[in-house]
């Protein structure tokens, strides 16, 4: 049986599980009232904001606080124009994503996925070799790079947005104390040539080890 705190969202700032629900509207306070002073319910406001989207209008207000950092999140993953009279979701804008991972001793792995009209291409580089895209003949032989299906696309995509959150991420998790040790970095590439870059030395964010697991499929190095 799961605790109780394993069942709340982990925030992506801290790695906190003590976290609430935020509840927008006007609801009936006697009926939520033990889970208000339990921390598991905060109330939001009576406003709720939309905006535009190709998917129709999207409310764009955070749903979970953090109890313990006081970070809101889990709102959805838009990127607004500059009037914010619009938005676009980064699952319908996302091209190509880059993944780095390793250290001076141990060398290095380079995952790239970038979206193509049959879903995507995988091409890894493993210890500096010459990255190149792998075909289903080396794949039987056991390489770790292929061509993926647009559904395998969308659900990496969902994933890093929709439940590890990415879009709230900190931009730099290094510790410059550390003179060496292990680096990362994570690089989405969007329409337009707009690019969000995350990297980190020896620091990593609370969903790191998730993170890891969409690219261990590709790549048994990390």
């Amino acid at each position: 049986m799961k605790k109780e705190n394993e069942e709340q969202i982990m925030c992506p700032r801290c790695g906190s599980r003590d976290t609430a629900k935020i509840l927008y509207g006007m609801p009936a306070y006697g009926e939520i009232k033990d889970e208000i002073e339990s921390g598991k319910i905060v109330l939001g406001g009576c406003c709720i904001f939309t905006v535009p989207t190709e998917r129709g209008d999207v409310q764009y207000q955070p749903e979970w606080v953090c109890n313990q950092c006081g970070k809101k999140f889990g709102a959805p993953p838009l990127v607004f124009s500059k009037d914010r009279s619009f938005a676009e979701d980064y699952r319908d804008i996302a091209t190509r994503i880059e993944f780095s991972y390793g250290g001076f001793s141990g060398g290095f792995t380079y995952i790239t996925i970038k979206k193509n009209e049959a879903g995507a291409l995988v091409r890894v580089e493993k210890n500096g070799n010459a990255l190149r895209d792998f075909t289903p003949e080396e794949i039987k032989a056991g390489h770790k790079g292929c061509q993926i299906t647009p559904e395998k696309w969308n659900s990496i995509l969902e994933t890093f947005y929709g439940k590890l959150h990415l879009h709230e991420w900190d931009r730099d998790y290094s510790d410059l104390s550390v003179l060496d040790g292990v680096s990362w970095g994570l690089a989405i590439t969007l329409t337009r040539n707009r690019r969000r870059v995350y990297s980190g030395l020896n620091v990593y964010p609370p969903y790191w080890k998730q993170l890891e697991d969409v690219f261990r499929q590709f790549s048994e190095r990390l």
